[in-house]
């Protein structure tokens, strides 16, 4: 009997003891998920702090015209829409000409700048002639700066070709049916040219005299008046003082209808290509930032540089709300299988002009 009650007395401990253990478990396991939890999101904070990009400021050359001050505000809004180049945050570094961005990208000043490939061949002494293609035009500067230069690097080139040409005035070209400069050459008539003091003394491969030369101009047909300014030459233009003009092909003013481009049937003129030159060790260290330049450098063309160009100087749209309207259309042409759904407006009018 006492041997009974004395294992009765065990049991009941030993359940006791049981139940405390099983009290204690239960106690404890919440406390281990929180646990789990908070070492799950410590986790989850480091991960992103590791793989989160460093904030950095790219320093981008602009020269002093209104196509620089475009294609920055262009390029930062395209980077701030990019979720893998926001953190890249811009600054405006100006510049007076190409040779100040060029020099300044050798003294690490600058990390990128919009150039133009023709500008290269002066810059680099590099030895061409006419007739020119825009392609090889490009290979051999790239080839040339890979020799010459380890600090900075050319990506893709854009269809956007910012080249010399003249214009004819409208009333002229509908009354003497000249389209390209071998017929202004042939032509009987007795000439106008409205040209910059620049063009006529200080270029030598493609200026008045190599121009001249190469397609035949009767130069005793032709009365040159010196224009400094851009907007004294179109003035003049529009009044009928010069009948034809030296312009360049984004000139926004090719689009208000009084003027033809004469077409350079020859390809005289070299070919200013639209080039993003980046510095070269951010070529592997930003490589969402190469893609996203040349997109950019892919989208433009002379066609829409000028719409752009026409909505900054003559519409007065500011340069932000123009930089947003590209982005969307751009973005309707990758994603958009309506062409008519592929149309930003603002004010009625079409942002999305197809090159």
């Amino acid at each position: 009997m006492a041997f009974s009650i004395k294992r009765c007395i065990g049991v009941v401990l030993l359940l006791s003891l049981l139940a405390a253990c099983a009290s204690n478990d239960v106690n404890n396991e919440p406390q281990h998920e929180e646990q789990a939890s908070e070492q799950s999101a410590d986790d989850s904070v480091n991960t992103e702090l590791v793989s989160a990009p460093q904030e950095r400021e790219l320093r981008i050359g602009i020269s002093n015209f209104a196509e620089q001050d475009l294609i920055y505000e262009l390029t930062k809004a395209w980077l701030a829409k990019n979720t893998k180049t926001q953190h890249i945050r811009l600054k405006a570094v100006n510049f007076e000409n190409f040779t100040g961005a060029v020099n300044a990208m050798r003294d690490d000043k600058i990390d990128l700048y919009w150039g133009y490939t023709a500008s290269f061949l002066s810059a680099y002494n590099i030895k061409t002639s006419p007739p020119y293609d825009a392609k090889l035009v490009y290979e051999r500067v790239k080839s040339v700066l890979a020799e010459n230069e380890s600090q900075f690097s050319l990506l893709d080139y854009s269809p956007l070709h910012n080249d010399y040409a003249f214009v004819v005035r409208r009333d002229i070209q509908d009354f003497v049916a000249v389209r390209d400069l071998s017929e202004v050459a042939s032509s009987n008539r007795k000439w106008v040219f409205g040209i910059e003091p620049d063009y006529l003394e200080y270029r030598d491969h493609d200026g008045w005299e190599a121009l001249a030369k190469f397609y035949g101009f009767n130069l005793a047909n032709i009365e040159i008046k010196q224009i400094y300014e851009r907007e004294d030459l179109y003035r003049a233009l529009r009044l009928g003082m010069v009948d034809v003009g030296l312009v360049y092909k984004t000139d926004q003013e090719l689009d208000l209808g009084y003027l033809r481009l004469l077409e350079d049937d020859k390809l005289f003129f070299s070919p200013y290509n639209m080039v993003p030159v980046l510095r070269t060790d951010l070529l592997e260290a930003e490589p969402a930032l190469v893609s996203s330049l040349n997109a950019i450098s892919g989208s433009l063309s002379n066609e829409l540089m000028r719409y752009l160009l026409q909505r900054y100087e003559i519409d007065g749209v500011e340069l932000e709300v123009i930089s947003e309207e590209f982005l969307l259309c751009v973005d309707d042409r990758h994603h958009s299988e309506d062409e008519d759904s592929s149309l930003a407006h603002q004010g009625g009018t079409s942002i999305c002009h197809e090159s």
